[in-house]
């Protein structure tokens, strides 16, 4: 998984907890499911969902018709971001952000899982 190539930049808590995942599901949404269930931060939430999403991205079109490529473009930025902010920031922040982005990053990954169902 992509998720590999950036570990120097992302705690170990958050990988371990992404490799647990992986082994258990292969279906990146049940994947989120088990996150979110296991109480990993916001930060590490949106991480997940904007790695899933722009990996998923680059398989299938979203519903908004943009470009495969454009739109794993963008959620490669916005991993990036959210890898280069500050650590020590509040929770509310990224509890912020991710009531923002939580329901498109969730789409971006069903536009995938739903062209093989």
């Amino acid at each position: 998984m992509f998720r590999r190539e950036n570990r120097k930049s992302v705690d170990t808590r958050y990988l371990e907890w992404c490799d647990k995942a992986e082994k258990v599901f292969d279906d990146p949404l049940k994947q989120y499911s088990f996150l979110k269930k296991n109480d990993l931060s916001a930060r590490h939430l949106l991480l997940f969902l904007s790695e899933s999403a722009q990996k998923n991205s680059q398989k299938a079109p979203v519903e908004n018709q943009m470009d495969p490529s454009d739109t794993a473009q963008l959620l490669l930025g916005l991993s990036e971001t959210i890898r280069h902010m500050r650590h020590d920031l509040p929770e509310e922040v990224y509890t912020s952000i991710l009531t923002l982005v939580e329901d498109s990053l969730l789409n971006c990954m069903k536009a995938k899982t739903s062209d093989h169902s």
